[in-house]
């Protein structure tokens, strides 16, 4: 179990919400930064931290 701003999630639900942090993470790294938006900059906040419980 995993606790997050949202609550508290499964393993398996955290295994996703990582997969969708490091899409996140990776994706923003991959512009570079001269052509790097307000919006890429914002992408960053939907990711989201998971604390084990």
């Amino acid at each position: 179990m995993y606790q997050t701003s949202n609550g508290v999630v499964t393993d398996a639900q955290a295994a996703e919400i990582e997969a969708l942090n490091k899409d996140i993470w990776d994706n923003f790294w991959k512009i570079p930064r001269e052509k790097r938006t307000i919006a890429d900059w914002e992408k960053l906040l939907e990711i989201q931290v998971l604390v084990k419980k």
